[in-house]
């Protein structure tokens, strides 16, 4: 009888810390794969809101020729000029580096794992 517990030691412990070992594996690789699942997911957002502050800049630069051309007075009290103030100072909040700077500041959730 202790030949066999002796036995089935042998055998059961080092499965179990195969199996044990595997588990970890996993995890890790788990948690290597969302955080380059979230690094994905934060740059394209990032990109997303970095060209619509560029297609902004370029419009406002267009809109700038555009009542040139129309000798609007971008300083004057015209609507179009009120308007392009509003754009302008709408532009100055549009940050695609804040939120980015943000998000990488935060930690993965847990939960993210799994996914």
């Amino acid at each position: 009888m202790v030949a066999l517990v002796q036995t089935a030691i042998l055998v059961v412990r080092p499965e179990r810390l195969r199996q044990e070992a595997r588990e970890r594996e996993w995890k890790e690789r788990a948690q290597r794969e969302g955080v380059e699942r979230h690094r994905r997911e934060i740059l394209k957002k990032a990109l997303e809101e970095w060209r619509y502050a560029h297609s902004l800049d370029q419009f406002l630069d267009a809109l700038r020729i555009a009542m040139a051309n129309s000798e609007i007075d971008p300083d004057g009290s015209s609507a179009q000029a009120e308007w392009l103030r509003w754009l302008c100072a709408y532009r100055e909040c549009v940050d695609p580096f804040e939120e980015l700077f943000e998000e990488i500041e935060k930690p993965i959730p847990d939960w993210y794992w799994n996914r």
